[in-house]
């Protein structure tokens, strides 16, 4: 009986101590549930205070803009702007931009007015985007690439959207495309350059800057159209806010380069130009 009575409470003892040891081990989970919540809320926070630092910025780059262009017609506005960056930016790659810490006014005028601030493609880009999108006019980011492969060769440019068109106009080159006397988005190009057909050039009587003409860029245009990414932007129009969505050519690409999926939503300024905060 007393051996009984042992292994009771040997066994009482154990299922006490799993009994101890399951809610410490769950009051352990549920720390860990809190802390990792906590973390969330603060990334959270922490993109909401850096999208309104840029939108605000954005709005400070809006009246400085104002003061420095008279043309009333967003297309001359948006060809200007284009000049304005490709004539006073020199292509080197002179610092990093960071999608989150970005300062659209502060990045703006550092590369207008300091000769010793200049960017590769994806900067200007970026350069080009913000002034657009300071003065409401919808822009989107493009990206080309010469393959899929590792590291291929790749160039990053924009399209603004006026009249409902999406116009191609690309700041490092200072050019747009025409067909017919049309001007073309990057899906019109790409399928102009897949068919083998021909376009024009165009520079919007601007003068181009000797050795920065497209023309004399290390690989030929046409050969980065293999793979695009049109990325998706949002544009308030007289019938609500319109969806652009993403654009990949081929159709049948995944939007992987390297491996890497290149397609997916893009972070931080990338992501609230998309959404175009002051259109």
């Amino acid at each position: 009986m007393k051996g009984a009575e042992k292994t009771l409470s040997l066994r009482s003892n154990v299922i006490f101590l799993i009994l101890i040891s399951s809610i410490s081990l769950w009051a352990l989970v549920d720390a860990r549930k809190a802390k990792l919540r906590q973390k969330v809320q603060y990334r959270e926070q922490s993109k909401e205070l850096a999208e309104t630092k840029q939108i605000v910025s954005l709005l400070q780059l809006r009246a400085k803009l104002k003061d420095e262009i008279e043309s009333p017609d967003q297309f001359e506005i948006a060809i200007e702007l284009r000049n304005k960056i490709y004539s006073a930016v020199p292509i080197k790659n002179s610092r990093l931009l960071g999608a989150d810490t970005f300062d659209p006014k502060q990045e703006f005028s550092d590369a207008i007015h300091d000769s010793e601030v200049g960017h590769l493609c994806g900067g200007m880009a970026l350069i080009y985007m913000s002034a657009l999108e300071a003065l409401g006019i919808p822009a989107r980011y493009v990206r080309l690439f010469a393959s899929n492969g590792e590291n291929p060769d790749s160039h990053v440019t924009v399209e603004f959207l006026h009249d409902g068109k999406w116009h191609a106009s690309d700041p490092t080159f200072n050019v747009m495309f025409k067909k017919d006397g049309q001007f073309l988005s990057y899906l019109e190009l790409g399928k102009l350059i897949k068919s083998n057909e021909s376009y024009d050039v165009v520079s919007n009587g601007f003068e181009f800057k000797k050795g920065r003409e497209l023309e004399n860029y290390y690989i030929n245009y046409d050969d980065l159209f293999e793979y695009v990414i049109i990325h998706p932007s949002v544009v308030n129009t007289s019938e609500g806010r319109k969806n652009f969505e993403l654009i990949l050519l081929p159709e049948s690409w995944d939007g992987t380069i390297g491996g890497e999926k290149q397609s997916g939503p893009l972070g931080g300024v990338y992501r609230l130009f998309s959404e175009g905060p002051l259109r």
